[in-house]
């Protein structure tokens, strides 16, 4: 998914009441998608899907969307990946929207459908469930990762890097490593061993 896409899942709800009991506020499987949530890779997630029919969406995304190449027989797909684009799975109804240049038209007629089929939206980053509300969904895009890309990609990047970079040195320092404090000088002792001892001579004297 590229940077500037804002994405959901349309889930039936009776679906995610039928698997857990009642409605709930996250789904697992998509809150592990949030930096630092931890999940069972083994864990086999419930089909929300199963029992129900998603024609209905399928519909509306022939009518607001090109059909797309499909590059997996178990799916249709409308759009442009690299922009507004819907997949209709067995198990899922995923919608990607450009937030660089953002099609309400679009975007409500996906809600109505969503709506009529007595079904919600679930975030792709974090798992969230909320109503198909025009206001609720677009509150959500103007503060995801995707809008936050397209009004700074500089500092969206420079912002992820050190999220990143964080990240990576609070696992070695769990693991007990030892991080040299400058990285450039631990490559040049190691790169400088490596040497011929006329090279090493000669670089000394620079």
């Amino acid at each position: 998914m590229a940077a500037w896409q804002f994405a959901f899942v349309v889930i039936p709800v009776a679906g995610i009441i039928r698997a857990h009991g009642r409605m709930v506020e996250v789904l697992p499987e998509y809150a592990a998608r949030v930096d630092d949530a931890s999940v069972d890779a083994d864990q086999v997630f419930p089909n929300y899907w199963e029992g129900f029919d998603n024609t209905a969406m399928q519909v509306v995304a022939a009518s607001v969307l090109p059909v797309a190449t499909s590059w997996c027989d178990e799916a249709a797909m409308y759009g442009n990946s690299e922009t507004d684009d819907i997949e209709i799975w067995e198990d899922s109804v995923r919608v990607r929207l450009d937030c660089g240049n953002l099609n309400f038209a679009l975007l409500a007629a996906v809600l109505n459908a969503v709506r009529a089929a007595n079904c919600c939206v679930v975030l792709c980053a974090g798992g969230r469930i909320i109503s198909p509300v025009l206001q609720l969904v677009t509150d959500a895009l103007h503060a995801s990762a995707a809008t936050r890309f397209v009004n700074d990609p500089g500092g969206f990047v420079d912002a992820r890097g050190a999220q990143l970079q964080g990240r990576f040195l609070s696992v070695l320092n769990r693991l007990g490593a030892c991080i040299p404090v400058d990285l450039t000088a631990h490559a040049t002792h190691h790169e400088s061993r490596a040497l011929p001892k006329n090279q090493i001579s000669q670089r000394r004297l620079q």
